[in-house]
């Protein structure tokens, strides 16, 4: 008795709407993706079709996932052998378009690695399919802005990275790239605005500094930049090379230093000729008035 029941559990395959799969007819008669994927992530299709006794289709499914591991093949990859093995008509699997945590952590991932090989439309229809499966999940859309922002898709990129801060008010790196964003389409002043509240967040941001400084610089507000370029080199001295070995900011910025060091200088010292003259008018007023007064 115990021997059959056994036998019978092990033989049904049980889906998560409480729908029972007793044969391979049943699975191939109607089975959505996200079903057919989880119960294959988690090793359950693979015992069932060895307790099926189907040991062809289960070692076939078991390559499947060991190569998966060295060829970091996509989730729609593997689905798409699985259904031809298990011979599941694909105009019969329906997809689920809803928030689904498996799809999104493998679109996810794969973005992430199309963004870290430069291929970023590659990344940005990953970081699509991963919003299109979790929309509440903050990171696809901040490193989707990132894709934007180096495919120079500026003004996306600025709707995602503003879409992270209005849920993270704290999220530094979107204030950052924003600014970035904001400075490569030559707004700079949205750019040096972006970069004060990065600033409000981490104060000892030796690169924020001197991206602000940079801005600051093609504004013409030369004493600004110099102070966020002094700050950024205070907080890390590997930016007085950085500094040194820009061709653009570095000669017009010490040129203006020792224009207003001159002027400083200048001013000064009519400063001192002022007091000396006003100095040896009081002594010869004095001594007027003293001989004055003599003769009196």
């Amino acid at each position: 008795m115990n021997v059959k029941k056994y036998k019978k559990i092990r033989h049904t395959l049980l889906l998560k709407n409480g729908r029972v799969i007793k044969t391979l007819a049943e699975l191939r008669e109607g089975c959505s993706a996200n079903e057919l994927l989880e119960i294959y992530s988690n090793g359950r299709l693979k015992r069932w079709l060895y307790g099926l006794k189907e040991k062809k289709f289960a070692e076939e499914i078991n390559e499947i996932h060991f190569a998966s591991r060295l060829d970091n093949n996509s989730i729609e990859d593997e689905l798409n052998k699985i259904t031809k093995i298990l011979n599941i008509n694909a105009r019969t699997l329906s997809i689920n378009k809803g928030p689904n945590k498996y799809y999104y952590f493998d679109y996810f991932e794969t973005g992430k690695k199309s963004l870290k090989t430069q291929k970023y439309q590659e990344a940005i229809n990953y970081f699509n399919l991963a919003i299109l499966h979790n929309y509440h999940q903050l990171d696809s859309y901040y490193l989707r802005g990132k894709a934007f922002l180096y495919s120079k898709q500026y003004q996306e990129a600025i709707s995602d990275f503003k879409e992270v801060i209005e849920v993270n008010p704290k999220h530094v790196g979107s204030y950052i790239k924003l600014s970035q964003a904001y400075s490569k389409s030559k707004q700079y002043e949205k750019a040096i605005f972006y970069y004060n509240k990065a600033l409000e967040i981490n104060k000892k941001s030796a690169n924020t500094y001197y991206s602000r400084g940079e801005n600051h610089f093609v504004l013409e507000h030369y004493d600004s930049a110099i102070a966020d370029i002094e700050k950024a080199i205070e907080l890390n001295s590997r930016y007085s090379k950085i500094y040194r070995f820009d061709s653009t900011m570095y000669p017009k910025l010490e040129q203006y230093k020792l224009e207003q060091y001159k002027k400083k200088k200048k001013v000064m010292e009519d400063a001192v000729k002022r007091e000396t003259i006003q100095k040896v008018a009081k002594t010869v007023q004095e001594s007027v008035f003293i001989t004055n007064k003599k003769k009196i």
